[in-house]
């Protein structure tokens, strides 16, 4: 994929973030390394340290088409890989279950595709209870 770099680094400082904290990272077998992350829209942005001023991102995932899984045998760990590169894994972990809980959580809602199913889901739900397809004066309407 190409990308503007300049751009992605704008959009890292000017974006308002979902979520953001400290996070351990390794991808396959590397050592497990503290780095920042910063969630953008379904942009996650991982800094080598908080100080986000200064440095610009060292990676930027979109996270679209990708697994999410939990470790079993590392606490507050979980992992994700994507769909196009099954062989790459990215493991995170945090300090605590609740951190933990929250990236899992805030990372299963923010990809383009499950919005368009929670959408539709909601627009199906709209229009049994009322009758009246709620997109039906948008430019959505058609698009199912």
């Amino acid at each position: 994929m190409h990308v503007n770099y300049d751009a992605l680094v704008e959009i890292s400082y000017s974006s308002r973030s979902t979520k953001e904290g400290a996070l351990f990272y390794k991808y396959n077998e590397k050592n497990f390394k503290e780095h920042w992350f910063r969630l953008c829209s379904n942009i996650l942005f991982v800094y080598q340290s908080k100080s986000i001023e200064i440095n610009p991102p060292i990676y930027a995932f979109v996270m679209e088409n990708f697994m999410l899984t939990t470790s079993e045998q590392m606490p507050n760990a979980f992992s994700f890989y994507f769909l196009n590169e099954p062989d790459i894994k990215h493991s995170c972990f945090a300090m605590n279950s609740r951190q933990t809980k929250e990236w899992i959580d805030v990372l299963n809602q923010i990809s383009y595709r499950k919005q368009r199913i929670r959408l539709n889901t909601l627009r199906l739900t709209l229009k049994d209870l009322t009758g009246i397809d709620p997109l039906q004066s948008t430019p959505w309407f058609d698009k199912h």
